[in-house]
């Protein structure tokens, strides 16, 4: 029984940090549960779970260009500090209209995006 809440606990844990607009508890138990380096920012597969770990992951600010990243991905930003992510329809990190902030994660379609910036805060 005690097993059981505990995976209860870690269940309700993950759902509230995939939810957009929800912070996580703590950058430890972040990274412990989504395989997420302190620091980075992290894409997962399209359509596997978000347990199975980052597919890429960027954490040096600056614009990087995305590649072969297409339909529905998490994209969490494990950044500290207040440091923010945004997702650029432009290669060159122009025309941003996504930004999501430390300790938040977000489902989104990657394809109309090109690059991926992180901006110190």
């Amino acid at each position: 029984m005690k097993l059981l809440n505990s995976v209860g606990s870690s269940l309700f844990f993950l759902s509230a940090l995939l939810l957009p607009g929800t912070t996580a508890t703590s950058p430890a138990q972040a990274q412990n549960a989504l395989l997420c380096s302190r620091g980075t920012v992290c894409i997962y597969p399209e359509g596997a779970s978000i347990l199975s770990g980052p597919t890429v992951s960027y954490y040096r600010y600056g614009t990087t260009k995305l590649y072969n990243q297409y339909n529905e991905h998490y994209v969490y930003n494990n950044q500290t500090g207040g440091a923010l992510a945004a997702l650029c329809k432009n290669s060159n990190g122009t025309n941003c209209p996504i930004v999501i902030a430390a300790g938040r994660s977000l489902k989104i379609n990657l394809t109309p995006y090109n690059s991926i910036k992180l901006i110190k805060p």
